[in-house]
């Protein structure tokens, strides 16, 4: 038959099952993770009750009362049994109080546009720093909590840290004196470990910031050649660069009249300029051009030479310098046909 609808199989294993109710296990708590969030500190504050109104402004006067040795605890619990106390009359002024607060709590929020919370991460320790030494207390339970727990092994650490801390109580002067001297000694020692470390680290981030700042490209365009470009920097590779961008500059280089040559005054002049009275003819055109285009930028870049150029005068063929020629004596000769003169 096939087992699985033998009917005695059914009944067996029917049979095998507890019919115990189940104890579900105890849920475990989520450990805190880098990911929580807090509160963010720019955030309206909450508006606060009435009681917290009282407790704020009377919580000093109490505390005087009672002493500069009064706890925290004791003072809490005495200010609550004063606002028990208070009459309906006297209650009603904390409550007046309260809802102005609360009128200043719906102004600013209404207002806020930021974030109400924002992630809360842990600082990570550097495992490379000294350690805090630890308090006097904690070098006694450090050593007194194997014996404690042998004698109370059932016991929890957390029962075991509330025996030891009655135990510390209860310790004599000289045994407590002990622990406290250590604690000095350890103290002192990290001071001088914390403050070398420190040193070191910032002796590290200094160099790290020097490097950065090596590599960082710099705009040097208001300084000289060599700053911009260092040891790298090469004359006549940057003017080769320079002339492949701009197709004007591959012309001969240009010369310079005398300063007091002729009746023209001192100007660059070569082979991508104008002569100086079509320098004049051309700088004439580009009057009219902006007086009728009106808004185009002025200063345009000049326009390679042309083929169509007005003849020349016999005057300027005699005070014309040929772009070629290095010194100051005049060139002259008949026109070609360009309106150039011949260079003999």
């Amino acid at each position: 038959m096939d087992p699985v609808h033998d009917p005695v199989l059914h009944e067996e294993a029917e049979e095998e099952v507890p019919t115990e109710d189940f104890q579900l296990e105890p849920k475990k708590r989520r450990k805190r993770t880098s990911a929580t969030y807090k509160k963010a500190p720019q955030a309206p504050k909450r508006s606060k009750s009435p009681y917290i109104c009282f407790s704020t402004v009377k919580h000093k006067e109490i505390k005087d009362t009672m002493g500069p040795d009064a706890k925290v605890s004791d003072v809490a619990k005495k200010v609550a049994q004063v606002w028990r106390n208070l009459t309906d009359e006297e209650k009603k002024h904390w409550e007046l109080e309260a809802e102005k607060d609360k009128q200043r709590y719906q102004e600013e929020k209404a207002n806020y546009t930021g974030p109400w919370k924002i992630p809360s991460k842990r600082v990570k320790k550097d495992e490379g720093a000294p350690k805090r030494p630890m308090s006097s207390f904690l070098y006694y339970a450090q050593k007194m909590r194997p014996l404690v727990k042998e004698q109370n092994p059932e016991k929890r650490n957390t029962d075991i840290s509330k025996v030891l801390g009655e135990m510390w109580k209860n310790c004599s002067e000289e045994e407590r004196n002990i622990y406290v001297k250590r604690e000095a000694e350890e103290r002192e020692r990290y001071k001088l470990a914390i403050s070398a470390w420190d040193e070191k680290q910032a002796e590290k981030i200094a160099d790290e910031e020097k490097v950065h700042i090596d590599t960082m490209p710099i705009d040097m365009s208001g300084q000289s050649p060599q700053m911009q470009y260092g040891q790298y920097y090469d004359p006549n590779y940057m003017i080769g660069q320079h002339q492949s961008m701009n197709p004007y500059m591959q012309y001969p280089q240009m010369q310079q009249y005398p300063p007091s040559y002729g009746m023209y005054p001192s100007q660059n002049y070569g082979y991508y300029s104008y002569p100086p009275m079509q320098q004049q003819h051309h700088h004439h055109q580009q009057q009219q051009q902006q007086q009728h285009n009106y808004g185009m930028i002025p200063n345009a870049p000049p326009s390679p030479p042309s083929s169509h150029m007005p003849p020349q005068s016999q005057s300027m063929q005699q005070n014309y310098m040929h772009p070629y020629n290095s010194g100051y004596v005049p060139v002259t000769g008949p026109a070609d046909h360009h309106g150039y003169p011949s260079h003999d």
